[in-house]
């Protein structure tokens, strides 16, 4: 390699001396091969498996309380259902009674 310079100053001065400069270069990588895919697939799996332990970690502790929830919310729909059955029946009977409509109860199946 041939390298030039140009003097800094209006003088005509000379150049002189020698220095030696060393360029180093990294060497490209070939092309990845099996062991290069293995390891990047592992790693992947690795992350995924973390955060969903983080996130099981995260919502384990809220669970019973979800649990729980689901089950006051079912009773209290029960209940209201039973309530909301009487009384569609406590208003048909009032109802048949007050037109004299009274509708006898079906024959039993004995």
């Amino acid at each position: 390699m041939t390298v030039t310079a140009i003097p800094e100053t209006t003088e005509n001065a000379e150049l002189t001396g020698i220095d030696t400069v060393f360029i180093s270069t990294d060497v490209d990588d070939p092309l990845p091969g099996f062991g290069d895919s293995l390891s990047g697939g592992w790693n992947a799996m690795v992350r995924v498996v973390s955060i969903l332990l983080f996130v099981l970690g995260a919502i384990l502790p809220f669970i019973p309380l979800l649990l729980i929830g689901a089950w006051a919310t079912r009773k209290l729909t029960t209940k209201s259902r039973e309530r909301a059955d009487a009384r569609a029946a406590y208003v048909e009977a009032y109802t048949a009674a007050a037109t004299g409509s009274v509708t006898p109860p079906p024959p039993s199946a004995e």
